[in-house]
């Protein structure tokens, strides 16, 4: 994982950090105030956009990474190649959201459908901090249900 500077991201990885920010103005979060917007990258260069939305049950809780994926299967678009977070970050004092364990699972899939490991940018709300990473590097063992073996991505 590395922090860059705003001014040190490509067009491209800029233009999917906004669509994160966009997407965090639907996000819907009464209980704790913590909201995240997410926005991925499908390899035919489509952005799809996900917010987070919160329950009184939290186990019922849709996070954004989740929503955005989900809005790019819908759209007929598996081959996610980059994803963006952003979050408020009143609740954390100013630094960005990391997946949770839920969504790092899930995220999972998307190396065995596109090929390739997936880019993972997250920022906070001010975009003072930001970090790039892979999900390789997040979740170096996923669980896969073969007895402990690592799964292949």
């Amino acid at each position: 994982m590395i922090a860059v500077k705003l001014s040190k991201l490509r067009p491209l990885e800029k233009k999917l950090l906004k669509a994160a920010e966009s997407a965090l103005k639907n996000a819907y979060n009464p209980y704790t105030r913590t909201t995240v917007g997410a926005a991925v990258l499908s390899k035919e260069g489509k952005i799809f956009k996900g917010s987070s939305f919160a329950n009184q049950s939290s186990g019922s809780n849709v996070c954004a990474e989740r929503a955005a994926v989900l809005n790019a299967n819908t759209n007929g678009f598996r081959k996610i190649e980059k994803l963006a977070i952003f979050e408020n970050d009143s609740v954390k004092g100013g630094e960005p959201a990391m997946p949770c364990g839920i969504c790092l699972q899930f995220l999972e899939e998307l190396p065995k459908i596109s090929g390739k490991d997936l880019e993972i940018i997250t920022s906070n709300d001010s975009k003072t901090r930001i970090f790039k990473t892979k999900l390789s590097e997040l979740l170096p063992f996923p669980y896969n249900g073969s007895n402990g073996k690592k799964a292949k991505r």
